[in-house]
């Protein structure tokens, strides 16, 4: 991916704010690559920007029961608008994350987040099956 940190960051930030997201953790280690990780989250629902050896990510947690359970964007994205490319640049994983906010919201409440969860380990199945097919066993 070739956002720079600064660029990915700002654009970040501006979705975060516009949602009404707070700073949760913000941590930069110049010896490990430049690794950089920015945390914002409100009471439903954290996000996670990630710098990790020149890969920018965006990942989504539930707050309230399972914070440390992160969901890469392009998992979200095949659960909610369908399959699509397994690599997107940060900009349009932030673009997934505003097409379907509300949506997002939603599907982590606390009525919703079980079923949402069920769907969750069935679309990464999926999609470990897709990339990783003789890890799975298929003979595609």
């Amino acid at each position: 991916m070739n956002t720079t940190w600064p660029e990915a960051l700002s654009l970040f930030e501006s979705f975060a704010r516009t949602r009404g997201l707070t700073l949760v953790e913000r941590k930069e280690d110049a010896v490990a690559f430049g690794n950089k990780v920015v945390v914002m989250g409100n009471d439903r629902l954290y996000v996670r920007l990630v710098l990790d050896r020149g890969i920018c990510g965006a990942d989504v947690a539930e707050a309230a029961a399972t914070p440390k359970k992160w969901y890469s964007v392009v998992i979200l994205r095949d659960l909610l608008e369908g399959v699509g490319d397994d690599s997107l640049s940060l900009p349009e994983q932030i673009n997934v994350l505003e097409r379907n906010w509300e949506t997002l919201m939603d599907s982590f409440s606390a009525g919703n987040r079980n079923n949402t969860y069920e769907k969750l380990v069935v679309v990464r199945n999926a999609r470990g099956r897709r990339l990783f097919p003789k890890l799975y066993g298929d003979n595609t």
